[in-house]
């Protein structure tokens, strides 16, 4: 039970770090600045 226990943990410690590597790329992706870099169309909000 203690490996099992320990597995559990493990793949609940990697969603968590996915989740939060998802969003961290969300929120650069999000800026206009990098975008623009890209080559992405940026459309005046408003």
């Amino acid at each position: 039970m203690g490996q099992t226990g320990a597995d559990a943990r493990r793949m609940v410690r990697r969603v968590i770090a996915a989740v939060a590597v998802s969003d961290l790329a969300y929120r650069m992706f999000m800026r206009a600045p990098l975008r623009r870099a890209l080559g992405i169309e940026v459309k005046p909000s408003g």
